[in-house]
């Protein structure tokens, strides 16, 4: 998996995962994390989409936030944190799906993609499953994103 390939929002998300996990105390970052904080910003894709898909961002903001709540905290100087094994799955997955799309970077979307893949059985597929937001589903308004949008990324600033 190669970051440099992830557009900036994408980098930031991931970043931001991160930093999270850190400012939270968890020993590891959780793909809990990085929903969240794709959900952080109200004006980006990933709350658009849930909101067109009937799903409050505000809820769904708010049951990560207790997810969150419930991991270990770990204190001291040499606390480490690292991506879980789920995250760096949803990772790779995002990649692959850039790949298969023939997309050149790994984008927010391809991240909710994978965050929603079946494979990925926890929270945040669980509440983009519920909410009818899977990657199959050609009608959801993540798929009409996808087909507006299609492979007009821009490549990370300063690469």
């Amino acid at each position: 998996m190669d970051l440099k390939r992830f557009t900036t929002r994408a980098q930031e998300a991931v970043q931001g995962a991160q930093e999270s996990a850190v400012d939270r105390g968890n020993p590891r970052i959780e793909l809990e994390h990085l929903f969240s904080v794709l959900l952080a910003d109200p004006e980006a894709l990933v709350p658009q989409i849930l909101e067109r898909s009937g799903v409050s961002p505000g809820d769904a903001r708010a049951a990560f936030d207790e997810a969150l709540s419930r991991f270990p905290q770990s204190s001291g100087d040499g606390a480490r944190t690292d991506g879980s094994p789920e995250l760096m799955d949803v990772l790779r997955t995002a990649e692959k799906e850039a790949k298969k799309l023939k997309d050149e970077y790994v984008s927010v979307e391809h991240l909710l993609v994978s965050l929603a893949d079946r494979d990925n059985a926890g929270p945040a597929q669980q509440a983009l499953e519920k909410a009818g937001a899977t990657p199959e589903a050609p009608d959801h308004p993540w798929a009409r994103t996808r087909r507006q949008l299609k492979s007009r990324f821009r490549p990370p600033t300063g690469s």
